[in-house]
């Protein structure tokens, strides 16, 4: 599945180097990266069509970056918006952060450290998608033998579920919050010899 990402700075070369660098380390076979000038012209490519991620610069005319991001999030509540700052804005950066924002860079930015922020963005993206298709699949089948995970990790995981799954062990899952331990749990139940006893969740 081909992502997609959009980069919005009112400054051209900031913007276009920005697209060009994600391009060069992504592929255009993993993302799709498109350019806004500015807030009010994102808001439009955002009523077009589903994003991602959104990379947007803080300090913008028209329609600056915080305004842009309460705005793009109620449009589209699972984008992912990743702040741009420069000298003097970290402090608009955290506020972004408390807003919904998953994360900020500073300006200039280190390229490296935006393909590392940016790839660990899409992978989350990628893992909650996945956790949420077991979730139905988990819904729709009471068990989950038929499901098929694309990426490596998942085909992982789902061994290590159908090993613990008939053992008596007491099983440990560990994981930050959103990432599945829950359904993970429905998962093992659904394929021990005690699927017919109820599962009791306590948080």
């Amino acid at each position: 599945m081909v992502a997609s990402i959009l980069v919005v700075d009112d400054e051209k070369n900031a913007r276009e180097g920005l697209a060009q660098a994600l391009d060069g380390s992504f592929g255009k076979d993993a993302i799709n990266v498109e350019t806004a000038e500015d807030g009010m012209a994102a808001m439009r490519r955002l009523s077009e069509k589903a994003f991602d991620l959104m990379i947007a610069d803080i300090k913008m005319p028209n329609l600056d970056g915080m305004e842009l991001l309460k705005r793009s999030r109620e449009k589209q509540p699972t984008l992912e918006v990743l702040m741009l700052t420069g000298h003097g804005t970290i402090e608009m950066a955290v506020e972004a952060m408390r807003l919904g924002a998953k994360d900020y860079l500073q300006k200039p930015v280190n390229l490296d450290e935006l393909e590392l922020v940016v790839r660990r963005i899409l992978d989350q993206q990628k893992l909650l998608s996945e956790n949420e298709y077991l979730r139905t699949k988990l819904r729709e089948k009471n068990g989950y033998q038929e499901l098929i995970g694309s990426s490596p990790a998942m085909k992982k995981l789902f061994e290590k579920i159908e090993q613990v799954a008939v053992t008596k062990a007491t099983v440990l899952i560990t994981g930050e919050s959103g990432t599945g331990k829950e359904l993970v749990a429905e998962a093992i139940h659904h394929l021990s010899p005690r699927k017919d006893q109820p599962l009791v969740k306590v948080n």
